[in-house]
């Protein structure tokens, strides 16, 4: 294994230093959910019973005067592009995400990899779980073991969102991008090697 950081990771340097003003709320995405949207589109309930928390997590964030934005997993965003439209919180669902992540003061999910990129562009990560599981996995063990802060509820998720935009909770700055050479380390390490 090298350890050369990933040739993405040169292209989301440029965006760091960006002005922060919004939280990116994160949940993982279903593949039972998806499976069943793929069988039946009009299945929305699905995505109102998923998202629920997610919607009122992003109300109270409204509430506290901050901006929150929703991840939708590409493969949900097609399946149900209408529904998502609809919302009355802003969304994100490709190219843009690394953008809308170096924009976050803090990015909440429960254990999604957008959160190992927010780490990396200095947002504070926060785990939350709605169904109160915070850091029951060794996934979500490890974001909180590198910095994330665990949040039991969604009242602690706000709080620890206030503490980040306010500065009062800082980022793990070990783990922010340090430089913008990942293809040249790989490059040289392929020269170098002989297979």
């Amino acid at each position: 294994m090298w350890l050369t950081g990933f040739p993405r990771h040169d292209a989301m340097r440029a965006l760091l230093g960006r002005e922060r003003d919004r939280v990116v709320l994160a949940p993982t995405w279903s593949p039972t959910l998806s499976r069943a949207l793929d069988q039946d589109p009009a299945r929305t309930d699905l995505l109102d019973a998923f998202y629920a928390p997610w919607l009122q997590l992003a109300a109270a964030l409204g509430e506290a005067s901050v901006d929150a934005v929703l991840f939708a997993h590409p493969k949900l965003a097609l399946a149900a592009p209408a529904w998502f439209r609809a919302l009355a919180v802003a969304t994100t669902t490709g190219t843009d995400v690394p953008e809308q992540l170096s924009r976050a003061w803090a990015v909440i999910s429960d254990r999604s990899s957008i959160l190992d990129d927010a780490m990396l562009l200095g947002a504070v990560a926060i785990v939350w779980s709605p169904d109160g599981t915070g850091d029951a996995d060794a996934y979500r063990r490890m974001h909180v073991q590198a910095g994330a802060v665990s949040a039991a509820s969604s009242g602690q998720a706000v709080a620890a969102v206030l503490d980040a935009r306010d500065g009062r909770l800082q980022p793990a700055s070990e783990l922010i991008i340090p430089d913008a050479g990942a293809c040249e380390r790989i490059l040289s390490r392929l020269l170098e090697e002989r297979l």
